[in-house]
């Protein structure tokens, strides 16, 4: 029974760990697959900070929040490339600062109350927000009244109203300046110059010394008598690794080819172009504008133009021609162009005219028609405009009574513009413009005198598919052959009319390749690749193909001392030669000599330098000595100093005299200017050090 008892035992104990083993297996397999929990979590976090994941979801919904309100502020349905990455490095910097910032406010308690927020928004003193958007740009005044109509407007509206939206991300943009605003006070409070500290200041900005000095440079002492040992190298680089800190980046090199036109593609513009020129030459004049616009690369500026005003040649061209004539075909800027005289006018070269603008929106048009309706003939019965304007008009003229002043044909909007220049002096005119609804009054005209309306039709060479596809197959053949570094590196040395680019320390944020614009997916292919590979596809980028090799890969931390070493044996050296001259200097003056007498001995001139500070940033002569600015400052007068290493050579220097301030001066330097200056460095410091603290890890590469 004791044997079968220990059998029991020991077969526990086995099945616990076989048992054990299996689950370690299980849990080990399920990490470290490719399909495991932590990998796939890790895989959509676009960030890490404090310590927290933020998912790719969440941080692509702030940025779209953010495109649609740009959208709206710029009135475009579409936003470019430029715009977007604006906007995705802005709600960076706003996310981050808020995942930060908002771990400090809830330590500290830090917020902002309804009441307050409120107070911000429409009471005595508003943010500054408000003032921007609300206030009249002339005066700089808030209407009241149009405010508090506006924030009664949005209690009312659904969420999802395009206003609100605006409304709500000014909203949130008061409220975290508040917010940030209220820690800097705390930061604020907590500092204090004291009197001591005031007056050390004050003689570091006015307080000055004139000196004598007498320099042993470093290129006097040769190399060849300088020794270090591989010892000495880890050391200093050891005692100054911080100053290798790197951050990740990457080299990489790329073959560029760019397509460009070919002959027959000019050709075949050239002929499309003659072509067309019988076309329009067939076209009436009513219709002609319009044809000119359909088939134009450029869109065609309708203006009236008075002599002078367009280029020399078409300017000639138009007012000797007869209305429908045409000129061209001529090639300019790569394109080949027509132009046509479509029209001659007799019309004023300006126009000095009054409106009144009146605004409508979705909700009240009808309403804001009807008071246009309403104003127009009232002023056509011999009210008074200005009165009118005065009361009425939302833009700044208001405040003149709608004066806009002269101004010429172009300056305004079209529909404004034409009914100025088209009607007569004392006309009274409704019309319509994407500012809003104008009621105008046209006050003078200047004398009448010929003008053209000249229509350009331009065609872009650009090269065809045919001419793409030859490029494009060059690209690919170079990047399916050349597949390794060694090839790629034999074919470019082999090919001299390959043209071969270089991009050193790329970083994560970089969003082109030198020579190639909108490159980023380059950029991003060169962070996700090893040391040796070559693009397994051809990349375009425009009118560009690209293949590329990655060079060499550096992490984020320090730069090892193998990539270093050279600049580290270079200041090694100038602390070795530094040594040997400061002992000999040193020696010399041990023995009681002057500085001129120091200076005979040694073969060297004494200089002079005046009015120096301790702010001082540099000496004149010698460049930046920020050790040599701090001993003279502070050393006794007429004491020769130790030996001192700058950064050009190892200096002895003596003061010959200190040129004190005003006291009187003081009365403008005080505690609150130290202060000041404490308050600067402590709230970019803070921002740093915080960043720092918060370990932010940015895998946004993996993403855009």
């Amino acid at each position: 029974m004791a044997i079968i008892q220990s059998i029991r035992n020991r077969a526990g104990i086995l099945v616990s760990i076989i048992i054990g083993m299996a689950l370690v297996a299980f849990i080990l397999g399920d990490f470290l697959t490719s399909g495991g929990t932590y990998f796939r979590k890790n895989r959509t976090q676009v960030a890490v900070i404090n310590g927290e994941g933020i998912s790719y979801e969440t941080y692509q919904r702030k940025i779209e929040e953010l495109e649609e309100i740009t959208k709206m502020q710029m009135g475009t349905n579409a936003l470019d490339e430029r715009a977007s990455e604006e906007i995705r490095q802005r709600t960076w910097q706003e996310f981050t600062q808020e995942k930060i910032m908002n771990r400090e406010y809830n330590k500290l308690g830090l917020t902002v109350h309804s009441d307050e927020l409120y107070d911000l928004i429409g009471g005595e003193n508003p943010h500054p927000y408000i003032q921007q958007f609300f206030a009249d740009p002339n005066t700089g005044v808030i209407n009241r009244e149009n405010l508090h109509q506006f924030l009664s407007q949005m209690n009312q509206v659904e969420s999802d109203n395009e206003n609100k939206k605006v409304w709500l991300y000014i909203e949130d943009l008061i409220y975290s300046d508040r917010k940030i605003t209220k820690y800097r006070n705390l930061l604020r409070k907590g500092l204090y110059a004291t009197s001591l500290e005031t007056n050390r200041k004050f003689d570091d900005f006015n307080k000055s010394v004139d000196f004598s000095y007498i320099v042993k440079p470093y290129t006097g002492v040769a190399d060849t008598t300088v020794s270090f040992s591989e010892k000495d190298i880890k050391e200093y680089y050891k005692k100054h690794k911080e100053q290798y800190k790197q951050k990740a980046s990457r080299d990489i090199r790329y073959v560029v080819w760019e397509v460009i036109p070919s002959e027959n593609d000019y050709n075949e513009t050239k002929t499309w172009i003659t072509e067309v020129a019988e076309e329009l030459k067939q076209i009436d004049a009513e219709n002609a504008m319009q044809y000119i616009r359909a088939n134009s690369d450029v869109v065609p500026d309708a203006r009236n133009f008075a002599k002078g005003e367009l280029p020399y040649q078409i300017d000639s061209f138009a007012f000797a021609a007869n209305t429908g004539d045409i000129y061209g075909p001529y090639f300019e800027d790569n394109s080949y162009k027509l132009a046509r005289l479509v029209k001659v006018v007799y019309l004023p070269d300006s126009v000095r005219a009054s409106h009144i603008l009146l605004q409508p929106n979705q909700n009240n048009y009808a309403q804001v028609q009807a008071l246009a309706d309403s104003l127009l003939n009232l002023v056509k019965s011999g009210a008074d405009f200005e009165t009118l304007a005065r009361t009425h008009s939302a833009d700044g003229s208001r405040e003149k009574g709608g004066d806009l002043g002269w101004f010429k044909e172009g300056q305004m909007v079209k529909p404004f513009n034409d009914t100025c220049f088209e009607g007569k002096t004392g006309d009274i005119k409704l019309v319509n413009s994407q500012f809003g609804i104008h009621i105008v009054k046209i006050v003078n005209q200047s004398k009448p005198s010929k003008k053209v309306q000249v229509g350009i039709l331009s065609r872009e060479v650009k090269p065809s598919e045919e001419t793409d596809h030859l490029y494009y197959t060059k690209a690919s053949s170079f990047g399916g052959t050349n597949t390794t570094a060694e090839k790629f590196n034999a074919a470019t040395e082999a090919d001299k009319s390959l043209k071969l680019l270089t991009a050193s320390s790329l970083t994560q944020q970089d969003q082109n390749i030198p020579g190639v614009e909108r490159s980023r997916e380059l950029v991003r292919w060169a962070f996700n690749a090893e040391v040796g590979d070559v693009t397994n596809k051809v990349y375009q980028f425009d009118n560009k193909y690209v293949v590329a090799v990655l060079d060499k890969i550096r992490e984020e931390g320090y730069t090892p001392l193998e990539e270093v070493k050279n600049i580290v044996q270079i200041e090694l050296r100038k602390q070795k030669q530094a040594e040997k001259l400061i002992s000999e200097l040193e020696q010399y003056k041990s023995q009681g000599s002057s500085l001129n007498d120091i200076a005979a001995k040694i073969g060297a001139e004494v200089k002079t330098a005046t009015n120096i500070r301790f702010s001082s940033y540099s000496i004149p002569g010698l460049g930046v000595e920020p050790k040599l600015v701090a001993a003279a400052t502070n050393i006794e007068q007429s004491v020769v100093s130790d030996a001192i290493d700058g950064n050009n050579g190892v200096y002895l220097i003596q003061v010959d005299k200190v040129n004190l301030p005003d006291e009187s001066m003081k009365n403008n330097f005080n505690n609150s200017f130290v202060e000041r200056t404490y308050m600067s460095k402590v709230f970019s410091g803070s921002t740093i050090v915080l960043n720092d603290l918060a370990k932010i890890k940015d895998n946004r590469i993996n993403f855009y």
